[in-house]
């Protein structure tokens, strides 16, 4: 959920202050699809929802104001099993100082 999400990132704010010309970050969200999910009508679903979850994690004014200085994409994967079946990235529609 966001909270775990900016739960973990308050928790890297030492990352930060030893990095403080940190410009790009990254958001990661993974999906799973059991190996038997075959064709690509599943690992599509998967990716969209992937991607629709990214948009609102950075667009949440959180990350923006918890990170300020940091430019943050977004990064959907989608795996069948071990395979990588989907991937994308998703750019920040929040624009930071």
């Amino acid at each position: 959920t966001t909270t775990r999400l900016f739960h973990h990132l308050s928790r890297t704010m030492s990352t930060r202050r030893r990095f403080p010309t940190l410009r790009h970050g990254y958001v990661i969200e993974l999906k799973y699809l059991k190996r038997g999910d075959g064709g690509p009508g599943p690992a599509d679903s998967a990716l969209a929802a992937a991607k629709a979850q990214l948009r609102g994690y950075l667009a949440d004014e959180r990350l923006a104001r918890q990170h300020p200085s940091v430019e943050f994409t977004g990064i959907a994967l989608v795996f069948r099993g071990w395979e990588l079946v989907g991937a994308e990235a998703v750019a920040s529609s929040v624009p930071n100082a």
